[in-house]
Parts: C-alpha cells; structure tokens; sequence
C-alpha cells in the first residue's frame, strides 16, 4: 500500500444521488448523471469535491441490495437547491488515512482488491463504523489523480 496522509474531515454537508443494486459501470453512470445535473447548474467548479461512497459491504450484503451514493460538496452548497434527483446529507466527521492514487479505472480496482491486507498490514486500525470514501477534486481528477479516504480510529 502506498503511504497515506492521515486527515481530519469535518462534517461535510452535500447533495447526493444515490442507486442500489450491484457495484460496478452502473456507478460511473450515476457519477456522470451526478456531474451533468451539477454541470447544468453552474456548482461544478475547481472548488467542488465528489465523493463516491459505496455504503455496503457486498460480503454481507446481497448485491442487490448494496447502496451507492455519489455525494457533491461545494463551498456555496447551503445555496444549492435540491430537487427529484438529488438529496441533502451530511457526510460524519472523523480521522482518514488518506491515499493518492491514479485516476483509472485499474487504479480504483487494484486499491478495492488490495486495501484489506494492506490496512491488516499497517499501523492503521479501519473504523467500521463509517464508510471508505472516493474523493474527486476537480483538480486533483484534472491533473490524473484522486484519493481514497479510508476511517480510521
């Protein structure tokens, strides 16, 4: 596993889409829905943030049950309206282990398929009680990378 930052993400509130059913493409859809709505109101800015969480373990849960949300965060978000496509949460605050990693979609896989030894390997004790987050700044995407943000105690 490559180093990770450790950092403290406040609660963080976004609107979010969310689908239920087996992860997979059907996820990068909802991202691309997730983008166009924001596009379309003028909220997808080098300020905005996306997160991508996948909020069931499909170890334990049907896959067709697993729930997948696409969360938007930016600094003006009070102001964002939400309508029949999207929701308001807020994302819990707590410590991440924090790791950069390409852009790709081999890049996101290999991360899923190797964290878990990685993480049993490390310094690191994982908190369950939250979900490991997808984050896509603008700028970090722009510039080949994202960071996958896994809770820690």
């Amino acid at each position: 596993m490559k180093q990770g930052k450790v950092e403290f993400i406040p609660d963080t509130e976004v609107v979010y889409m969310r689908r239920i059913g087996q992860y997979g493409a059907e996820n990068y859809a909802l991202m691309a829905k997730m983008k166009s709505w924001a596009a379309e109101r003028g909220i997808l800015t080098e300020e905005t943030v996306i997160y991508g969480i996948a909020l069931d373990n499909p170890q334990n849960v049907a896959p067709e049950k697993c729930r997948y949300d696409i969360c938007l965060h930016t600094p003006n978000i009070k102001n964002v309206e939400t309508d029949n496509q999207v929701a308001r949460r807020v994302i819990m605050s707590g410590k991440y282990v924090v790791f950069k990693i390409e852009h790709t979609a081999k890049a996101v896989a290999d991360f899923w398929a190797s964290f878990p030894a990685d993480m049993a390997r490390s310094e690191y004790k994982m908190d369950f009680s939250r979900p490991i987050m997808e984050r896509y700044s603008i700028v970090m995407v722009k510039n080949g990378y994202c960071e996958m943000c896994v809770p820690i105690l």
